[in-house]
């Protein structure tokens, strides 16, 4: 017989906080509740799984279960339409196997050169103003956002984004935006009312849909293959071996861009407060690529052994996608625990991260435990890119980003924070700097 699972129904107040801090009420839940629980949301039931082996079964061993039917998606869906994000099953496996291709390790390697460029483009913006004066004043969350998108278009569309990157950035956020507000916002009128948020969305949507669109079209007309992303789906075949449809090619191509670039930047921010508040890993990291004689390469950048540790720590404290849900398809068992078919399932990384049951000092910034102690963590006790099957195609580009980003960095500017603490977070599709993140760059 099943055991049954801790629930609780949610006061007015409670929703309201759920409303307008999630994060803040899933911690507390997380800390009231223990690992699975039940929450009674008005006509809904979620439940919320905080347990490795929870979440293993969510993501790997069953997890064909476990669909994308969710308010989270289906709000993701007004932006990216079907694409790797959004959809489940055999549709989703065909574009996968479609889209995998493009990150293979040859890739990543072109790609690299691409990220190059990009940062050294950044740089050579900061050294214009550093030329008039000993250090500059800059927000990192926006030099990381810039950065993020330009590296996305030349690395997997071969676009140039550099001279129209800030204003295209804000827009996608903006978008992102409007997706968490429709996610906090149950009784949200729908998108055709207009409303001014509404009429935001709409002409900011079709200024980005005019864009790819426009992308698509012209590399059709210029017949040449640049052996990138965008050559992947437009040779793509569908389920009944005929062309992908230009609206299937824009979805993947929206997905891309808002999975690639945003969800990577507010890490590399993260990464810079977390490293001018820990002059010891810094030392660390600036030792390591002091002797370091690698190039712009994936094995060039894997030697860095204990500079790729302190990335993969500040995705544990800041994981790039810190809310998950999924809905059952039919009923699954969490050891004694039931859950029914068409259950809606949450899981937090962000909360997973912070299990004191899994992680030693879980609120301290420690690289080594990805170098000592990984091997002794529950495999789903860290996942800040999933995991299982769905586990982010991207991966690999956003570690290769991240590092190349720190080594090419570190090796010309010293950061220094402008303030005494850490900006608090801003839990929005990803955990963003509330205020963006003031920093003062100086060379070295």
């Amino acid at each position: 017989m099943a055991t049954k699972i801790p629930s609780k129904k949610i006061t007015l107040t409670e929703a309201r906080e759920l409303q307008t801090d999630t994060l803040k009420f899933v911690m507390k839940t997380a800390a009231e509740m223990g690992d699975i629980c039940k929450l009674e949301v008005g006509f809904w039931d979620i439940y919320f799984l905080n347990h490795p082996d929870y979440i293993q079964r969510v993501f790997l061993d069953n997890w064909k279960n476990y669909g994308r039917d969710t308010f989270q998606f289906k709000n993701f869906a007004r932006v990216t339409g079907k694409g790797l994000l959004t959809t489940h099953g055999d549709y989703w496996q065909q574009h996968r196997r479609l889209a995998q291709p493009g990150f293979h390790k040859t890739k990543l390697d072109g790609m690299a050169q691409a990220m190059a460029t990009a940062i050294d483009r950044m740089h050579g913006r900061w050294d214009q103003q550093l030329s008039a004066q000993t250090n500059i004043q800059l927000d990192m969350d926006a030099e990381m956002l810039r950065l993020g998108l330009e590296i996305v278009g030349s690395a997997l569309f071969s676009l140039d984004f550099s001279e129209d990157s800030a204003d295209l950035s804000q827009e996608i956020l903006g978008m992102m935006q409007y997706v968490v507000y429709r996610s906090q916002n149950l009784l949200a009128l729908p998108t055709w009312v207009p409303t001014p948020k509404n009429v935001r969305f709409n002409r900011t949507l079709r200024k980005v849909d005019k864009i790819i669109y426009q992308l698509i079209q012209d590399r059709r007309r210029s017949g040449v293959q640049k052996n990138d992303l965008l050559d992947l789906f437009l040779d793509g075949r569908d389920a009944n071996n005929q062309p992908l449809a230009e609206e299937s090619i824009r979805n993947e191509i929206i997905t891309m861009i808002i999975a690639g670039y945003e969800t990577v930047a507010s890490g590399m921010s993260w990464m810079w407060d977390v490293l001018s508040r820990h002059p010891d890993v810094e030392a660390k990291i600036r030792e390591e690529i002091g002797t370091w004689e690698g190039g712009s390469t994936l094995e060039g950048v894997s030697v860095l052994r204990y500079t790729s540790a302190a990335i993969d720590e500040v995705f544990r404290l800041y994981p790039p996608s810190w809310l998950i849900t999924r809905r059952s398809q039919a009923e699954d068992q969490f050891g004694e625990y039931v859950i029914p078919a068409g259950s809606i399932v949450v899981i937090c990384p962000y909360s997973i991260h912070n299990h004191p049951s899994f992680w030693k000092d879980p609120k301290l910034y420690r690289p080594e435990r990805h170098l000592i102690d990984y091997a002794n963590y529950p495999k789903f006790s860290y996942i800040p890119f999933g995991g299982g099957p769905h586990l982010c195609i991207g991966r690999p580009f956003a570690k290769l980003e991240a590092s190349l980003v720190l080594v090419k960095t570190l090796s010309r500017y010293k950061l220094t924070p402008t303030t005494p603490n850490s900006p608090p977070l801003n839990p929005q599709v990803t955990l963003r700097p509330k205020h963006g993140l003031h920093m003062t760059v100086s060379s070295i």
